[in-house]
This record gives structure tokens, C-alpha cells and sequence, in this order.
């Protein structure tokens, strides 16, 4: 399907517009409720601007209402029918790694049920086998100076005391 870009062609201006839609170049009589209304006539001829071809239609036609050709199989394309979900699960596995062999990587380790309990731990495994948070380059957080067994607190739990003591200590900042 070829789609031509087409402008607007009621768009003649501003003013012009306006004039138009109130029915007058008259101001005054915008504000008066029976004052050179639009006659029902002119209600459906506009003025174009002249910038498309009068053979082209407005709205032009949109391509996702326009019904599509069915596609049809090529020979290497097969209709695949399954008899149960569990075999179309399989038969997406079987794709997958044929795909991963494809793209030269190595193939994903076990079932999702595995993956799953590799989460349940408290911490993720870092780069460097220990439990914790590393970045892509093997950082940890104590390497930008962060306290990773700190207790991190709610806002409810902070003391009063501790919240009036970072408040004056704000205030005295110049």
C-alpha cells in the first residue's frame, strides 16, 4: 500500500478561517447571537487553498481501515497446529535454541521454575560471585562509598528528634 502525503486544503488562513466559520469579516456581529450566521447553503462548500489536486479526496483514506490481502504461505513458512499448550510450548523452545545457535549464543539455562527460585534469594549474585549489587564494569556500591549493610529507614521511622536536627542544620546552610 502507497501512501501520498497530502496537505489540508481548507487551511486559508487564519483570518480567512475565522471569517469563514463566523459567517462575516464583520467582528461585531461574532458576538451578537442572530448577527451573519453561516447560511445552512454554505454549510458544506468551503473554500480550498488550491494546493493538492481537486481529484484527491479529503480525509484521504487511512491505512489502518483499509482492508489488507491475506498473506499466503510460502513453502518454508508451515501452519503449525498443536494438539496441546504444552507441546506448543516445547516446539517455542526447540525454536528458541535453534535461534540462539543461530546467533551464536549459548542456550538458556533450564525452566523458568528454576529461574524463578534463583530470585527467591534476599540478594542477586554480583559479577564477582559474592551476594550484592555490581554494576556492568564489576563496581560495588562500598566503591562509591555507600554503607551496603546500613539500615535504611522509612520516612515514618526517623526519629523526630533526628528530622528537627536536619531541618535547623538546612536552615543554617547559606
Amino acid at each position: 500500500m502507497r501512501i501520498v502525503r497530502q496537505e489540508f486544503p481548507y487551511d486559508i488562513g487564519i483570518w480567512k478561517n475565522l471569517c469563514q466559520g463566523m459567517g462575516t469579516s464583520n467582528v461585531l456581529f461574532w458576538f451578537l447571537p442572530f448577527g451573519g450566521a453561516p447560511s445552512i447553503a454554505s454549510a458544506a462548500n468551503y473554500e480550498v487553498n488550491g494546493f493538492e489536486d481537486e481529484s484527491k479526496i479529503w480525509p484521504p483514506p487511512d491505512p489502518d481501515k483499509m482492508p489488507r490481502a491475506e498473506r499466503a504461505l510460502n513453502d518454508d513458512m508451515v501452519e503449525m497446529e498443536y494438539e496441546t499448550v504444552r507441546e506448543e510450548k516445547e516446539a517455542f523452545r526447540r525454536r528458541q535454541e535453534k535461534d540462539y545457535e543461530r546467533w551464536g549464543r549459548s542456550t538458556a539455562e533450564g525452566d523458568g521454575d528454576e529461574e524463578s527460585e534463583a530470585y527467591e534469594s534476599e540478594y542477586e549474585e554480583g559479577i564477582d560471585g559474592e551476594e550484592g549489587w555490581t554494576n556492568s564494569d564489576g563496581d560495588r556500591l562500598r566503591d562509591y562509598g555507600v554503607d551496603e549493610q546500613a539500615e535504611v529507614l522509612a520516612d515514618d521511622e526517623i526519629p523526630l528528634g533526628e528530622l528537627l536536627r536536619r531541618r535547623k542544620a538546612r536552615a543554617a546552610e547559606p
